[in-house]
Formats: C-alpha cells, structure tokens, sequence
C-alpha cells in the first residue's frame, strides 16, 4: 500500500485562491472557441489578409435542419461527395474585431454548366434603326 500514490482532495480551494493583484488585466482571458462562417452583409465593413497561409481549400455539408456548416475530411468526402460545396474559407475580421471565416465558393470543376449559343432573331433587320442596338 506504501507504493500507491496519495490520492488529493477532491476540493482543494487553495488552488483558486488569488492574491491580491491591482492590476488592470483580469486573470483570465477570452478563448475563442467557435468561428463564425457565411458572407458577410452588404454594409458590413470587413478585411481578410492576403497570402495562402490565410486561406483554405476544403469542402463545406451543411445538413438538413441544422445551420451550421461542417468542413468535411479528404477521405470522408467520398461519402458525401454530391451534399459537399467545395468553397475557399478566406480569415476575415470586422470593425468590432470580430473573427469570421468567409466561404467563398470555388468554380465547378467540370466547367460552366451552361454555354451560350448564338440565337437567330425572329424579326427582321427592317424592324431594326440604325441606331439601336438589341440587347437579349
């Protein structure tokens, strides 16, 4: 029983005990431990840093009933491949030094889902002046 180590008090209120500071910072400080996500509003002042080391590529699923956004893992994605939007999470603060990640959303990499075609218009030039132009 020697060989057991002492178990200690379960409250020990000697280790809270403070001593007596006056100075102006608070013992304690502020972790950040969520991160908002989305785009920021449209009179909403904001700056994001230049530099690759301030931006990431990844996957974003947002599921059903649920607002938050979940970045999804390189060897999950396979799973969720056609629920994951694939967007540039870009570091960005606000006047008040709000921290938030803006998810900017990359283009399709099976290119532009629609072309444009030349159309034939169905009037003729006569109905056209020489000055206007048509814009469709």
């Amino acid at each position: 029983m020697d060989d057991m180590p002492k178990k200690p008090a379960s409250f020990d209120p000697a280790r809270f005990r403070m001593g007596g500071t006056t100075s102006a910072e608070p013992p304690v400080r502020k972790v950040l431990t969520a991160v908002p996500t989305g785009k920021p509003g449209k009179q909403q002042f904001v700056r994001t840093r230049v530099g690759d080391e301030w931006r990431a590529e990844c996957g974003l699923l947002k599921l059903e009933g649920d607002e938050r956004p979940y970045i999804v893992d390189r060897e999950a994605a396979q799973y969720v491949a056609l629920d994951i939007k694939h967007v540039q999470l870009r570091l960005g603060i606000d006047r008040q030094g709000n921290l938030f990640l803006w998810s900017v959303p990359l283009p399709d990499q099976s290119g532009p889902k629609r072309v444009a075609e030349p159309i034939s218009l169905p009037f003729s030039n006569r109905m056209i002046a020489p000055n206007m132009t048509v814009i469709i």
